[in-house]
């Protein structure tokens, strides 16, 4: 196991079995799984052996929910990671991993300018993955997100501006009525 391990360089799967293709492709790997019965997969990491990974729904105040049974620990969790040449995937404890930008220091001044750079990236990359921010005239609840963190990361700008076209749109539709 390596440990420290950075979860951005690693392939997630959700029990909704989203994946990383784009990922995978790029760290020369094939990733198969196979829906066995309501309370586990089997999923195949390039030519290993299957993994069996258990299911378990369980109930929120809101709805039920689907966890993955981490295969080392037996702890719930939504995601499970497959580490850059693993050949298992794991909950992010197992496997020990952290994210980037728990890894730099804050209380120096190039830590700080580190760290505002690298969350600036973040966040534009994940406005870049976003696609539609509008639906029936509101903002998405994925944009909505992004504009919080971009408020609680420093960047008032993008919330001004978002602010503004929602102003915008409120105004000509207004004008149409």
């Amino acid at each position: 196991m390596q440990k420290g391990s950075l979860i951005e360089d690693c392939i997630s799967i959700t029990p909704d079995y989203n994946l990383d293709y784009g990922r995978m492709r790029k760290m020369g790997i094939h990733i198969e799984y196979h829906i066995e019965a309501e309370d586990h997969i089997l999923v195949t990491v390039s030519n290993n052996e299957p993994q069996r990974i258990e299911t378990e729904d369980v109930e929120t105040s809101v709805a039920w929910r689907r966890y993955f049974l981490c295969p080392e620990c037996n702890k719930h969790s939504h995601k499970l990671y497959l580490l850059p040449n693993g050949k298992e995937f794991k909950c992010r404890s197992c496997h020990a991993l952290r994210y980037t930008l728990t890894t730099i220091n804050k209380n120096t001044p190039h830590g700080r300018m580190l760290y505002s750079m690298t969350r600036m990236d973040k966040l534009s990359k994940a406005r870049e993955k976003m696609g539609t921010i509008l639906y029936n005239g509101k903002y998405t609840k994925k944009f909505e997100t992004f504009l919080r963190q971009c408020e609680r990361a420093g960047y008032t700008k993008a919330t001004e501006d978002a602010n503004g076209l929602m102003t915008s749109l409120k105004e000509f539709q207004k004008m149409n009525v």
